[in-house]
């Protein structure tokens, strides 16, 4: 997926700085269990520490620690059902927060995982011909100190293209 490197110190500090103040947009494109009803929606939950498992993040409640806000906006692609008969749905998301393993986290909360996540989703691992998790780093667009809007997409990896064709 997309990934953005500084290549000076002034740079990493705009870069941070953006990042804290929430105005780089990122993009992401996953497919998920099931058939998600709304085709925009917002999720907005805090996440936590999982009371349960160390590795693990949790929303909602029973957050072990202190909960932080996180919000994730997301559009519907597209809704499927593979040969086996099993639903699935492809989206873009936008999380609007960056805490660690938001989306898996935001999405497993509204019970549609995203697919082949060993961690949050292990149900569903292979699904679709994943062997990893079904999320891909899409885009990342923010304006430069000049106002110059940049923008880098990251083509769509052979495991993604090869599950679009189910749609």
């Amino acid at each position: 997926g997309v990934m953005i490197l500084a290549r000076t110190q002034g740079m990493f500090d705009y870069l941070k700085a953006c990042f804290k103040k929430h105005t780089i947009k990122k993009t992401y494109r996953a497919f998920l269990a099931g058939w998600v009803t709304d085709d925009l929606g917002v999720i907005q939950a805090p996440i936590g520490r999982s009371p349960n498992d160390i590795r693990t993040w949790t929303a909602g409640r029973a957050l072990r620690g202190e909960p932080r806000e996180a919000k994730t906006r997301y559009r519907v692609i597209s809704r499927f059902i593979d040969p086996a008969g099993v639903k699935y749905t492809y989206i873009e998301a936008y999380p609007e927060t960056g805490r660690t393993h938001q989306l898996r986290v935001h999405f497993r909360y509204i019970n549609h995982p995203i697919i082949g996540d060993g961690l949050y989703a292990p149900a569903h691992r292979g699904a679709l011909g994943f062997d990893r998790v079904a999320l891909h780093a899409y885009r990342l667009a923010f304006s430069l100190a000049d106002k110059k809007e940049m923008v880098y997409v990251a083509p769509l990896p052979p495991d993604f293209l090869a599950a679009e064709k189910c749609i």
